[in-house]
């Protein structure tokens, strides 16, 4: 059995590989998001993929008390992405 995640450090770390990736190999999705204003419905199956691997890995005392699997989500998807995003849609 694969052993927790159970420090905080390393859940953010995890995060953020799990919404790198997902970014990555979804950037149509991402900019067809940013584009109708509907980027986490567009991407809903796979944040909600990425959301249970975090889950299952990280430590439940860790998910409980931080909110970092919705902060790397933030912090990757709308501040790396939205950079190159077409400003007359905001």
């Amino acid at each position: 059995m694969i052993k927790k995640i159970t420090t905080t450090s390393g859940a953010r770390h995890f995060a953020t590989i799990l919404v790198i990736d997902m970014a990555r190999y979804n950037q149509d999705k991402i900019k067809m998001g940013f584009k109708h204003d509907s980027l986490f419905s567009i991407l809903s199956t796979e944040i909600e993929f990425a959301r249970k691997l975090y889950n299952t890995h990280v430590d439940p005392s860790i998910r409980q008390s931080e909110h970092i699997f919705n902060s790397s989500l933030v912090d990757i998807l709308l501040n790396d992405n939205g950079q190159h995003i077409d400003p007359s849609i905001w």
